[in-house]
């Protein structure tokens, strides 16, 4: 690939428009060269990417034609999942890899790469002086757009890593009461809990809580000694921690399994119940709610509860 066009695609995440290569040398007949020699791959009709995007996972596939879009149209910025993809904020629930931007229409417009709106003078993030705000922005608008369990997950994940406060989320809130879909939005902020450290430890709270139960994320685990670790989820009222199994942090590290079997080990001993939740359970909700409740049970008739 020509230097300079591999330049100017880094720059921009590693993609570029039709007109970007023209004028850095490459023609049209150069382009269907590196498309065919798939030395690039098509995004859109007047886009391209340096790497293969189709067969990713939708947030990789929605920042890469997020920044398409960008590219396209220069006086765009990113709206709803697309902003919260640019800034590393993950999504769930999001049901399509086209981007969201903004610019200067007058009605709202859908491509293959993207739904452009137009601007809404309450939500402007392209005039905003910091990402905070615009972070708060993008989840509601998120919100608005997909639901609330879409929302938490990225709030949830922003809040926990100071990216953005509670307050600057519903500040945004706000001021889209009244608008349609605008109770999903209320119902985020209800939910949302910067304690939860993952998107799986969300979707088990969200879980539970769908249920009625009360939860604490982050339960301080407490023997004579003192405090000797926190469970991912303590059920209010008993002595039941639920704990979230995402695997990973185990794949490759012997140590990080060793401790956590002994922090059970110790929980244990101290009179707490451990029940975990794993991924395909979340997808299952006929079998996890029954032994999520049967374990319920069996902890509220324990007499240490």
């Amino acid at each position: 690939m020509d230097d300079a066009l591999r330049a100017l695609a880094d720059a921009q995440g590693g993609v570029f428009t039709t007109m970007q290569a023209r004028r850095v040398g490459v023609g049209d007949r150069g382009l269907a060269r590196l498309r065919r020699d798939k030395e690039v791959h098509a995004v859109a009709r007047s886009v391209s990417s340096t790497t293969p995007w189709r067969d990713g996972r939708l947030d990789a596939r929605l920042l890469v034609r997020t920044r398409g879009a960008l590219a396209l149209y220069p006086d765009s910025y990113a709206v709803g999942a697309s902003a919260l993809v640019l800034a590393g904020v993950p999504i769930h629930r999001v049901g399509s890899d086209r981007a969201d931007v903004a610019r200067p229409v007058h009605r709202e417009v859908l491509t293959d790469l993207c739904r452009i709106r137009p601007p809404h003078p309450s939500l402007r993030s392209s005039t905003l002086p910091s990402t905070a705000p615009a972070l708060a922005e993008a989840i509601v608008q998120t919100a608005l757009d997909h639901g609330h369990v879409a929302a938490v997950v990225a709030a949830d994940h922003a809040l926990h890593h100071g990216l953005v406060t509670r307050a600057e989320i519903e500040a945004v809130a706000d001021l889209v009461e009244g608008w349609p879909e605008s109770g999903r939005v209320r119902t985020a902020v209800a939910l949302m809990d910067g304690r939860s450290e993952s998107v799986g430890e969300t979707l088990a709270r969200l879980f539970v809580v769908g249920l009625g139960w009360r939860v604490t994320p982050q339960l301080p685990l407490q023997d004579a000694a003192g405090v000797f670790g926190y469970g991912d989820l303590g059920v209010d009222g008993t002595n039941l921690v639920l704990e979230f199994d995402g695997r990973v942090k185990y794949a490759s590290d012997a140590d990080a399994l060793w401790k956590e079997k002994r922090r059970e080990d110790r929980g244990r001993r101290a009179g707490y119940l451990f029940e975990r939740i794993i991924w395909s359970e979340l997808d299952a909700p006929e079998v996890l709610g029954p032994r999520l409740t049967a374990a319920r049970a069996r902890a509220e008739r324990r007499p240490d509860a």
